[in-house]
Parts: C-alpha cells; sequence; structure tokens
C-alpha cells in the first residue's frame, strides 16, 4: 500500500496541479498588479482565511494520527484539497508581504 501511495499520489506531477496553479497565479497578480493597496477590511478578511485554511490542513488530521480514521468521503476530500488550500494560505501571506504590509512577518521572513 505504502508503494502505491507514493507511485500514484507523490510522484505524480497532476496532484501537485493546484499548487502550481496558485503560484502561477499570485506571480501573475504580482506581474499585472504594480501597486497594491488594501483597506483594512482586506487585511481582516485575508488573514482570517489565510489562517483558518492553513489550520484546517495541517490540525483538521489531528485525530486521524491518534487513530480514529474519518470516512473515505473525508479522506478523499482532504486528499484532494489540503496541497491547494495550503497554498492559497501561503499565497495570502506572500501578496501581503510583498505589498509592504506584512507587519512582524517581513522582519520574521
Amino acid at each position: 500500500e505504502r508503494k502505491f501511495l507514493n507511485h500514484v499520489i507523490i510522484s505524480k506531477p497532476f496532484c501537485h496541479l493546484g499548487p502550481y496553479c496558485v503560484g502561477l497565479a499570485t506571480g501573475y497578480f504580482f506581474y499585472k498588479c504594480k501597486e497594491i493597496k488594501l483597506k483594512p477590511y482586506h487585511h481582516i478578511i485575508g488573514w482570517g482565511s489565510a489562517v483558518s485554511v492553513t489550520a484546517a490542513v495541517v490540525y483538521g488530521v489531528l485525530e486521524w494520527n491518534k487513530g480514529n480514521l474519518p470516512s473515505t468521503a473525508v479522506a478523499l476530500a482532504y486528499a484532494a484539497t489540503h496541497r491547494t488550500a495550503w497554498a492559497l494560505g501561503l499565497s495570502w501571506i506572500t501578496i501581503i508581504c510583498v505589498a509592504g504590509y506584512g507587519g512582524l512577518d517581513m522582519n520574521f521572513l
């Protein structure tokens, strides 16, 4: 089963197409928008979404690691979306830092 998982999911490029497209879209956004101005509510929505999505990706499987396995549908939904969701969260952090609104993130990164 481990060889199958490695062969079908990890090594195939189509599993990584979502994050790749998110990266392309982020780069294209930077190419088209030379100056990025964000209103305070953009910050709240963006950070809230980014933190929620990335936390769900990381902590959503916490119970699974304890042995409480999900249904097949939930496992498939997670497997299909977690890479792209993580890339979207990182995309927001990238956009906000490049725009100059990173605050502590810019000092850290």
